[in-house]
């Protein structure tokens, strides 16, 4: 069934739900969310070898399971790790990571998607580009600005929310062959609970990092 979805494309998500069926997903994450209480050692050695057979589902993992999983266990609340991380461990998260923004390259400090705080929520207006899979996620990462500072990589808080949020347009990329992997995402007057962010407000270019340094070794 697993070398079936790895001939699927690129990040088969589905394969996350037959990793949770193997008890894979839960690995190094804590027994009290539903994981095995794992070590990092583990951890290495599994992605060693799913990148080894099967190299779609290594991604798909990695973004699941890894960017996901582990910026909750580090940065999320406690809410947060009880209702997500479990979501993590079965499969059934399948996550975009918004970060890149138009006409702005790989700067990813330079954001301009606005977040103005409103009661308990964020009210979010811009857009993001370059969006891998976020035709087929139902929750996303995305960096937005909650504070207009001199040094960009201030004012930045990091928010994890589900896509389906009134207010979010998903515009398809077709790339040169014909593939629809990329996306750019429209966020018109969204709501998105406070509790929704990871780490401290106007600290989210310090979850950032710690996001890319998982992505780029994640992948190697």
């Amino acid at each position: 069934k697993i070398r079936e979805l790895d001939k699927a494309g690129e990040y088969p998500f589905e394969a996350c739900t037959a990793l949770a069926e193997a008890g894979i997903n839960g690995l190094v994450y804590p027994e009290e969310y539903g994981g095995q209480g794992g070590s990092f050692m583990d951890l290495a050695v599994l992605g060693e070898a799913l990148g080894y057979h099967y190299g779609g589902i290594a991604q798909a993992w990695g973004i699941t399971c890894i960017y996901a999983g582990m910026h909750i266990a580090l940065h999320g609340s406690e809410a947060m790790k009880r209702e997500i991380l479990p979501k993590v461990i079965s499969g059934d998260m399948r996550l975009a990571l918004c970060l890149s923004e138009p006409d702005h390259g790989s700067a990813v400090a330079s954001i301009e998607a606005l977040a103005v705080r409103d009661g308990d929520d964020y009210v979010i207006n811009g857009s993001k580009i370059w969006t891998s899979n976020a035709h087929r996620a139902n929750h996303i990462f995305c960096l937005v600005r909650t504070k207009d500072t001199e040094r960009r990589q201030e004012g930045i808080s990091f928010l994890l929310f589900p896509m389906d949020c009134p207010g979010i347009t998903v515009k398809p990329i077709i790339n040169i062959v014909g593939e629809h992997r990329f996306n750019q995402v429209f966020f018109d007057d969204v709501r998105v609970p406070q509790s929704c962010r990871l780490g401290a407000e106007n600290d989210g270019w310090t979850v950032a990092k710690y996001l890319l340094e998982f992505e780029r070794g994640g992948s190697a």
